[in-house]
């Protein structure tokens, strides 16, 4: 609260909180769009300034490591960036980040929820515009579960194509580098764990 007060160089200021929530003595009720923004506004700064802290301690620790080449920042799908305070733009003005990553990039939520690909579009156009290097987060778990039920050939066929579409749809949307998650779907050795379809590698 006193950080928020500073920032809007108001002493009484107060949080805002929604109707039908109950006020305390460190908030306010309003419905008021003004109100609200100005706590976005500041909710941005202190993510921003708490992220820049944390890769400033990064590069301090690898000042002698000749193979540190700089930060990622990996965003994690289900945050809504609304109410977090990251603003990709922001974000990608640190010079000493040089990756920008973004969870649900491959999956079904990322390609096809219009609202989490609006954010995804931020994420790309901050890249471009800092020169940022954007990776696609591929979920191979997603489509290639080794589950008893998916052993089948033709479920498998069909994940596979599905897999390998989102895979050139992200080359088209931007992305310049992949990671793979649960890389090692791809063996067809399948675990006798079958309660997490974990493969043998």
């Amino acid at each position: 609260l006193k950080s928020y007060r500073k920032y809007l160089n108001d002493p009484d200021a107060l949080f805002p909180t929604p109707i039908g929530t109950v006020k305390t003595d460190r908030t306010f009720i309003t419905d008021n769009d003004e109100d609200w923004n100005k706590w976005l506004k500041w909710l941005e700064e202190v993510y921003t300034d708490f992220l820049n802290k944390r890769v400033e301690a990064m590069v301090k620790a690898n000042k002698d490591n000749s193979r540190f080449k700089g930060v990622i920042y990996f965003s994690l799908g289900w945050i809504d960036y609304k109410y977090s305070g990251v603003n990709a733009y922001r974000i990608a003005e640190n010079k000493n980040i040089k990756i920008l990553q973004e969870e649900w990039m491959s999956s079904r939520q990322g390609l096809e929820d219009k609202k989490t690909y609006a954010r995804m579009e931020k994420v790309r156009d901050a890249c471009k515009k800092y020169n940022k290097i954007l990776v696609g987060w591929w979920y191979w778990g997603e489509n290639f579960n080794c589950s008893s039920v998916n052993r089948d050939p033709e479920i498998r066929r069909i994940r596979q194509y599905y897999t390998f579409n989102l895979f050139k749809k992200l080359v088209e949307f931007g992305a310049r580098r992949f990671e793979g998650w649960h890389i090692g779907n791809f063996s067809p050795i399948a675990s006798k764990t079958e309660e997490d379809g974990r493969i043998v590698p």
